[in-house]
């Protein structure tokens, strides 16, 4: 059996979306002759989810020494959570803006004196990181040097080509992170992105530099095996729209408010009539851009939910949504797959050609056009009354390929190109 070094910060039981793709790679990859040894960081309070870690293999080799501290729970005193200052929301919204890598940039003296330990012990035969963090490229890069083992850079989302991000950060850090990322790129003997899109975007920025066979696409996935089946519950009093996750200042809930806003308007509907059900932690901007369009009354908030349960939460929506605005074209949201895996309808305010090709051939929602509000009307119109129905097929063989058994095919056939590349 093959063994790869997989170089991780982001693990179960860490809620983070980035874990998400390691989970698929470690439940999944060994049924192809290949066992993983991960390298992990300890998972902060915050991002915690004891649900996730009954799904982490009992026999991984797992090795949570990324960073060189536990991480320590907070003492419940009791005492209220204070709220934070204006310069403590600055800095967790705009610092990371300011430093070309990340928090665990400061651990990679320790994470590499670790790694080399597990080379040592393990002797594996190909090095995966995932990113980001971005830091843990470097930490990919330095011991592929050290080893002369072949590694592979799998990039969930675009990093230079980024350009909302990119352009909040100063020159100079803008710099190091092209200079950085040149470097990857080049070091690297394959380089993996999660879209379509961004990988040709990415052997445009790097032609005749690095030829276009060295950098490929594997998308994120779903796993029918980590959710908890749906309930049964079906909900028939009231429309319910469901957008997973919180918006972020590349990622602005403005179309949908606006597209809810003139959907009550046209049909004259009262809070009992149809809602629009946010999951996780909401900024208070978009609460008062709500109350502002008159849809506070109409908006329920719930918690963050463990992806164990998202069919659970979604098994009573009446129609799936997504937001995706000229600031994503390069990536795909990690909540499509969990929306596809749920069956349910997707309607997406979208200016992104995948996403919209993905919805068309699965046959599983209508895309509307993100700049045009009466376009997003019509649509949210015909999946209302029902007239949409005969555009909606759910072709189950379309929506198979972005299921977990291709994700790993396409690995597996990744990590044996590289080895016989090696040889």
């Amino acid at each position: 059996m093959k063994k790869l070094l997989y170089i991780t910060p982001e693990f179960p039981p860490s809620n983070a979306l980035g874990s998400r793709r390691a989970l698929n790679i470690v439940r999944h990859i060994g049924r192809d002759d290949w066992q993983p040894v991960v390298l992990t960081s300890t998972v902060p309070e915050m991002r915690h989810d004891p649900q996730l870690e009954s799904l982490v293999p009992d026999n991984l080799l797992l090795y949570r020494q990324f960073n060189r501290r536990q991480a320590v729970k907070p003492a419940h005193t009791g005492k209220k959570k204070k709220k934070p200052s204006p310069l403590a929301r600055w800095l967790e919204q705009r610092g990371p803006y300011y430093i070309p890598f990340d928090e665990h940039m400061w651990n990679l003296p320790h994470a590499f004196r670790i790694s080399r330990q597990l080379v040592r012990k393990h002797r594996p035969d190909l090095i995966l990181v995932n990113a980001d963090p971005w830091s843990a490229l470097l930490l990919g890069h330095k011991l592929s040097k050290w080893s002369g083992i072949p590694w592979i850079a799998d990039l969930r989302d675009p990093w230079s080509l980024h350009a909302f991000k990119m352009q909040l950060r100063p020159a100079i850090i803008r710099s190091v992170i092209r200079y950085y990322e040149s470097m990857f790129f080049h070091s690297a003997s394959r380089v993996v992105l999660n879209s379509q899109q961004c990988c040709e975007a990415y052997r445009a920025h790097f032609a005749g530099s690095i030829d276009s066979s060295h950098l490929t696409w594997i998308r994120n996935a779903f796993d029918r095996g980590i959710y908890r089946p749906p309930t049964g519950t079906t909900q028939n009093r009231i429309f319910s729209l469901h957008y997973f996750g919180s918006f972020r200042i590349y990622a602005d809930p403005d179309p949908l408010f606006q597209l809810l806003s003139a959907f009550i308007r046209k049909h004259d509907l009262s809070p009992a009539e149809i809602e629009l059900v946010l999951y996780g932690d909401q900024r208070p901007r978009d609460m008062n851009l709500a109350a502002e369009t008159g849809l506070h009354d109409y908006i329920r908030l719930c918690p963050s939910v463990s992806v164990r349960d998202a069919m659970i939460n979604l098994e009573t929506a009446s129609l799936l949504m997504l937001v995706e605005g000229p600031n994503r074209k390069l990536q795909l949201p990690v909540k499509l797959y969990d929306y596809l895996a749920c069956g349910k309808p997707i309607l997406a305010l979208s200016d992104n050609p995948e996403l919209n090709m993905i919805l068309r051939t699965t046959s599983s929602g209508l895309v509307a056009d993100y700049h045009n509000l009466q376009d997003g009307v019509d649509k949210l119109d015909q999946l209302y009354t029902g007239s949409a129905e005969g555009q909606l097929h759910f072709i189950s063989r379309e929506i198979e390929n972005y299921a977990v058994d291709q994700q790993i095919r396409d690995f597996t056939c990744l990590f044996n190109e590289v080895l016989e590349d090696d040889l």
